[in-house]
């Protein structure tokens, strides 16, 4: 670059020549980029996150405060016999925290600004003082997670919840208390000489009763309550006695190993605390009264608190003894053996008339993530020996990232499959379990055990609807390169990622309804194996129905039976993910046989009959719709005297928002009275507006503007010419104008979903366009071509090329006059066109033979067949050339070439082996064009199309298809992608000719004169000149603005200053001085 070059301005407009061949990304991932510092950061912050949660969970909660008992307040939930659940729970609080982790750290950015933008949490964050690039970014994250967790409402809720739930699967607090309750009742009975079923324990009771009546018969203490308040205490106090008996050994081998010392050591402090209050109530009845009221008072005071504290230490020493009964049911129940090695007998009977505990257990969840875990490795193995198709068409197993994003992101599919929705499931059950309504059987009450399987299986299937959506969502992250094809990848296409992977939640209905039934059958310790048989079959057919609906039912060989009958075959098992169909079942048949812990159900829950409606679920579908309103801006007609001379002006009718023709009265009355509106169009308008010229309309198109302006049939072409002085034929036609815009070669692009999908590039042809489009397929701008394939492109692009040359030409036969024009062109094509496309079909039969030597299986049938077809093309090509027959028509030759730009709709011969292509469509002008690029399509094999031509005539066409059809049509970039060349758009002007009389040749002069002249004043008159352009090129929306070039255009030919066009001239106003004047001294003179 010279040094005088301005910094910050490019060299050249000319974009398309200096673009060049780039290997595509095998994990494109929007172009995003994370340096190995970042990486790095973020590991450490994983490592501290784990950390972080497990000291979290190892500290005790503030809400077990809030617990009746101690051994539910100081007991840790491990020593309760809970540390099963309680890493079950640290796992899930765990991945919860690493996944909002992971969000934040690689998606923080979108979050911060999409936050911002809809303003849900009432606070703006600056989002620009935020380094979400940078190394600390991962660091910062982590370090607020640990201190900011309990900040965090969401994260709170989380945590409480799976707290609550490690809880609840060890007894805390409703099984205790409930089991606390139920020996505090039977105590209270047997106490009470209710219990007729248990004599050892009434009899236990009554003696320690009788004994404390012994102690106190004739002592102060019977005058200080009366009798009913007197017989209640000592019955507590009796309870309390055979309560710490029980504990000082008499419980003989009961309970087991499965209690921790931390609770017989609690225990034990309460029964030193529950014999000193008996120790000394013994000795405090055994003391003399002594007289006086206040002593009396005092001794009442003191015989309450002793029942007070002695009611406590009761219901203290019945919870552990319910922890007991929780930790080590196995003595509990009636259907407990008699010879329990429980050596009291009334403690024998106690528990034998306990209610076992009502526990759900530990569900399937935690094996299933287990396991799941276990699939990543096997997963990355069979993508890395080429058994298992990569995370995308376009990547290539022997790529380390593309292995291990196949491997995590499966891995991610099977959690929201399985993994979630069981673990909802029992989360559910396990509610239900607490309010003891789970019926474990139909038997029980059909329709209640129906609504409560409906309910679960309903919330599983909701919550793995919406993971899968963050799944196709993440997926679609990783294969695409921009937002456009983020967004044609997520909700395009005939196969959009939000619609397949979601759909996969139906595995989830067999799933999880039978691992249910498999668990309840094994609560009465039953075999489950049939029905984990049954969910693993129903499993791989929710699979193959899954697989078959997107797939069409197409096989993966043409002579299979059926779909998946071919699945062994080589080469189909990369085809149906095969895998898949081994993984999934096994993961359903370990989840309803082999993975978690269920209990005994109570005998009480069984015999229970809910009455209570169930769950009833309901789904708002809220629709948006969006009006649109037309914009148009009045406009009126110059009104020309009879006595100026007629300039004819050419307007093209078709390239808004430059020039296209409107009906002055809408269309509704006979007649053509065509007004024409656009940027050029009103700058026409402008030139020859309150002139010595009066303008006549006239319609030229894109093949024959050149023409009728050479020929004289028009003065002036109002048409967004490209100014091109290397283009003999447009530079003889006539005089260019100044300037009038810059715009330069774009697209529009329709991405399809479709693995490997060809690239169908449309122009018009005759255009600056058809310089580039060869080019956009040499460096395979748009990256379709796969890895493997890549080597072919100089091959492809070429049959493309060829097949374009093809096509123009029968495009250019159709326009000529028949008979004797077309016999003589036809004899020229068969010359100079045979031996090109010969070259070329016998360059496609040398690739297909080299990849023929490779291949195996299916895809070697259908290489044969395209080899045949090559061969046969290239020898009947020979026979055209060399008898002259008139066989090798231009449809034939381009349906050999590849596919016709017309029949897209058509489904390709499956038989055969097909790549990915590009070809080029030429088409006579925009119209043509924009209804082929915007028809809808559909089928599994449709292209992704391509509309290249200049920025503002295909915006505008693009605005105006869609205003005019009421319909669609989804592109990927809505202002289109970046110039590619530089086209300078000029009015044209008739040459003046020698050959013309003089008279013809000075109006033609002063035309050009005026032209120019008027073109400088528009845009010196800049207020007009921006509002002209706001009101064809910026959209309803604001989004539109001039690019920097065209900035500096409307600058440069502002060569006035802008008053010059907005006061009136000096010789206006001495005119008007001079009336004034005339009209004073007019009055002066009358009388």
């Amino acid at each position: 670059m010279s040094d005088s070059w301005p910094v910050g301005l490019p060299e050249t407009l000319w974009n398309y020549g200096r673009l060049q061949v780039q290997d595509v990304p095998q994990i494109p991932m929007m172009g995003v980029h994370f340096a190995p510092q970042f990486l790095v950061a973020f590991v450490l912050g994983w490592l501290f996150i784990i950390y972080f949660a497990w000291d979290r969970f190892n500290t005790r909660q503030a809400d077990a405060q809030e617990f009746r008992y101690r051994v539910m307040k100081e007991v840790e939930v491990s020593d309760l016999g809970g540390a099963a659940a309680l890493r079950q729970a640290y796992l899930i609080y765990l991945t919860t925290l690493l996944f909002l982790y992971v969000v934040m750290t690689f998606f923080g950015k979108l979050i911060v600004q999409t936050l911002n933008a809809l303003n849900v949490v009432g606070i703006q964050v600056d989002a620009s003082s935020l380094q979400f690039d940078s190394s600390q970014w991962p660091l910062m994250l982590a370090f607020g997670f640990a201190g900011l967790a309990p900040l965090i409402p969401q994260l709170r809720m989380a945590e409480g919840w799976l707290f609550q739930r490690a809880y609840r699967a060890v007894g805390i607090p409703v099984k205790i208390h409930e089991t606390s309750r139920n020996l505090v009742s039977l105590l209270d009975a047997a106490a009470s000489g209710d219990l007729e079923e248990a004599q050892s324990l009434i009899k236990a009771l009554s003696d320690k009763l009788d004994a404390a009546r012994d102690k106190i018969e004739g002592t102060w203490v019977q005058k200080c309550l009366n009798p009913a308040n007197l017989d209640s205490g000592l019955k507590l106090l009796a309870q309390l006695e055979l309560l710490v008996a029980w504990a000082n050994g008499r419980r003989g081998a009961w309970p087991g190993s499965e209690v921790s010392d931390a609770v017989r050591d609690m225990e034990q402090k309460i029964v030193d605390q529950a014999a000193a209050l008996l120790d000394g109530f013994e000795r405090r009845v055994r003391e003399p009264a002594s007289p006086g009221d206040g002593m009396a008072g005092r001794r009442e005071k003191y015989i309450l608190e002793t029942i007070r504290r002695a009611h406590e230490l009761r219901d203290e020493l019945t919870a552990i003894l319910a922890v007991y009964v929780e930790r080590d049911p196995s003595y509990v129940g009636p259907s407990a053996s008699v010879e329990a090695p429980v050596r009291d007998p009334a403690l024998r009977e106690l528990l034998q008339r306990t209610d076992p505990p009502n526990l759900a257990g530990t569900g399937p969840e935690l094996g299933v993530l287990l396991c799941i875990l276990f699939t990543f490795p096997i997963y990355a193995v069979f993508t890395w020996q080429g058994l298992h198709p990569p995370l995308s068409a376009h990547a290539m197993p022997d790529n380390l990232r593309v292995v291990l994003a196949t491997a995590g992101m499966y891995a991610l599919l099977l959690v929201s499959i399985f993994w979630l929705p069981l673990l909802v499931a029992f989360a559910v059950r396990q509610y239900y379990y607490d309010e003891r309504k789970w019926i474990a059987r139909a038997l029980h009450d059909r329709s209640a055990y129906a609504e409560q399987r409906l309910a679960v299986v309903g919330i599983s299937l909701v919550v793995s609807v919406v993971c899968l959506s963050g799944v196709a969502a993440l997926w679609a992250f990783f294969i695409a390169r921009d937002v456009g094809a983020f967004q044609a990848l997520l909700v395009g296409g005939t196969n959009p990622l939000l619609l397949f992977y979601p759909s996969m939640a139906l595995i989830t209905v067999p799933l999880v309804w039978l691992t249910l039934i498999a668990t309840n059958v094994r609560v009465y310790r039953r075999p489950a194996v049939f029905y984990g048989i049954a969910s693993a079959l129903l499993v791989a057919a929710s699979q193959a129905s899954h697989l078959a609906f997107w797939y069409g039912g197409r096989p993966c060989t043409a002579y299979a039976a059926a779909f998946l009958t071919d699945l062994l075959v080589d080469g189909c098992f990369v085809y149906y993910g095969g895998l898949d169909f081994f993984v999934m079942p096994l993961l359903a048949f370990l989840a309803a046989v082999v993975f978690g812990d269920p209990r005994p159900a109570s005998f009480a829950l069984r015999r229970l009959r809910l009455t209570q409606p169930g769950l009833v679920s309901t789904i708002v579908i809220v629709a948006i719709g969006l009006a649109s309103v037309p914009l148009g801006s009045p406009s009126a007609l110059a009104q020309v005297g009879p006595s100026k001379a007629e300039v004819k002006v050419g307007f093209r009718a078709d390239v808004e928002p430059f020039s296209y023709m409107v009906s002055a009265d809408g269309g509704t009355q006979a007649g053509d009275r065509p007004l024409y509106r656009g940027f050029i169009a009103d700058l026409c308008y402008w030139i020859f507006d309150g002139g010595d010229y009066s303008l006549v309309e006239t319609t030229v198109t894109e093949d024959d503007r050149f023409e009728k302006l050479k020929s004289g049939d028009i003065d002036v072409l109002c048409d967004p010419v490209t100014l091109r002085f290397s283009e003999p034929e447009r530079a003889a036609s006539g005089i260019f104008s100044p300037i009038v815009f810059a715009t330069g070669i774009t697209y529009l692009q329709r991405r399809v979903r479709t693995a490997r999908s060809s690239v169908y590039i449309g122009y018009v042809d005759n255009t600056t366009a058809e310089n580039v489009v060869e080019h956009l397929c040499g460096i395979d701008l748009f990256g379709v071509i796969p890895s493997d394939e890549r080597t072919e492109l100089a091959t492809m692009c070429q049959t493309a090329s060829e097949a374009r040359r093809v096509a123009k030409d029968a495009l250019r036969t159709a326009r000529m006059r028949p008979l004797d024009t077309q016999v003589k062109w036809y004899s020229e094509w068969y010359k100079n066109r045979l031996k090109e496309v010969e070259q070329v079909a016998g360059e496609e039969e040398a690739t297909i033979r080299l990849r023929l030597e490779k291949a195996n299986g299916p895809v070697k049938e259908r290489l044969q067949k395209s080899l045949n077809t090559w061969a046969d093309t290239v020898v009947q090509i020979k026979t055209c050339y060399q008898k002259g027959t008139d066989d090798c028509t231009p449809d034939w030759l381009v349906k050999r070439l590849g596919d016709s730009c017309d029949d897209l709709e058509n489904q390709p011969d499956a038989s055969r082996w097909s790549r990915t292509v590009y070809r080029f469509c030429p088409f006579k002008d925009h119209t043509t064009l924009i209804d082929w690029f915007c028809r809808p399509r559909i089928g599994k094999n449709v292209p992704s199309m391509v509309y290249l031509g200049d920025r503002e005539i295909i915006l505008g066409k693009l605005r105006t298809w869609i205003e005019q059809h009421n319909a669609e049509c989804s592109v990927e970039n809505e202002n289109g992608a970046g110039d590619l060349t530089y086209e300078p758009y000029a009015i044209m002007v008739a040459k003046p000719s020698i050959a013309t009389e003089l008279t013809d040749m000075r109006r033609r002069q002063g035309i050009v004169e005026l032209v120019q002249r008027r073109v400088y004043e528009f845009f010196s008159f800049r207020s007009l000149a921006r509002a002209k352009f706001d009101t064809y090129f910026l959209t309803p929306s604001k989004v539109r603005s001039m690019s920097t070039a065209l900035g500096y255009l409307f600058l440069l030919n502002s060569v006035e200053e802008e008053r010059l066009s907005t006061f009136p001239t000096d010789e206006a106003r001495a005119r008007e001085l001079s009336r004034h004047a005339i009209q004073a001294v007019e009055r002066s003179r009358e009388p």
